[in-house]
């Protein structure tokens, strides 16, 4: 079974957008929110989400890196590791 998405945002964007629209209404909203956990900074839970490939999660995590490298890039190294 496919776990149930929860929508959540991390706790600096909640403040990154309290600071940037200074709104009581925007902030009660954001405290309805979950917050996520672990590296996630937004999850908005679209419809009929599929589970990520390995594909696409080894180039996020090569792009997102401490090289912070291209896609060009990461989809040769992917392109490695799959030959082996």
């Amino acid at each position: 079974m496919v776990p149930k998405c929860i929508p959540c945002l991390s706790g600096r964007i909640k403040i990154a957008i309290q600071e940037a629209l200074e709104d009581d209404e925007i902030n009660e909203l954001l405290d309805k929110i979950d917050d996520c956990s672990g590296e996630i900074d937004i999850e908005l839970c679209g419809k009929n989400k599929r589970p990520r490939s390995a594909y696409q999660q080894f180039t996020s995590t090569c792009m997102s890196g401490l090289e912070s490298k291209s896609l060009k890039e990461c989809a040769a190294e992917w392109q490695i590791l799959k030959k082996k």
